[in-house]
């Protein structure tokens, strides 16, 4: 073998577990709750969550759950359609893509911004729901969950 394909050889192998690397600490930095219980809601939902909450936990109105998953989201065409037609209920979307994600919080931001009152309960996660969704849900709490899936 030539000296230029070891190098060559070399530099690839070494790119691609470079590579891995990067991808590896990337999964890392996506936080997410251990149980149900640790995620709070309250920074996604600002609208919807009483600012304080009692000593014994009772507050005056009843805290609201989120019923409805957009898994896989994409740029949440699917959130900001269904939230005119369920003001009350609480969607999620659920987005591994960091720029989709962002993009799509942004949209969220500016649409609460430009329709004071409305969007209120809809927002987005930067997740991988493959691994981390039981993290998010009690048992029986999503009444609908929708996928988008790659094939």
């Amino acid at each position: 073998m030539c000296l230029l394909a070891k190098l060559t050889y070399f530099f690839t192998f070494t790119l691609c577990a470079f590579f891995q690397l990067i991808i590896t600490f990337v999964i890392l930095l996506l936080v997410s709750p251990v149980s149900p219980d640790m995620m709070d809601w309250r920074t996604v939902f600002p609208a919807f969550y009483p600012e304080k909450i009692e000593a014994n936990g009772n507050s005056d109105r009843t805290v609201p759950k989120v019923e409805f998953a957009d898994i896989g989201c994409g740029y949440g065409g699917l959130l900001v359609d269904l939230s005119p037609m369920f003001p009350n209920t609480l969607m999620v979307g659920m987005e591994i893509r960091l720029k989709v994600s962002d993009y799509v919080s942004d949209r969220v931001m500016a649409l609460r911004k430009a329709n004071p009152g409305q969007f209120q309960n809809i927002h987005v996660i930067r997740t991988n729901a493959m691994k981390y969704l039981p993290n998010y849900f009690e048992k029986g709490q999503a009444s609908s969950l929708s996928f988008f899936l790659v094939l």
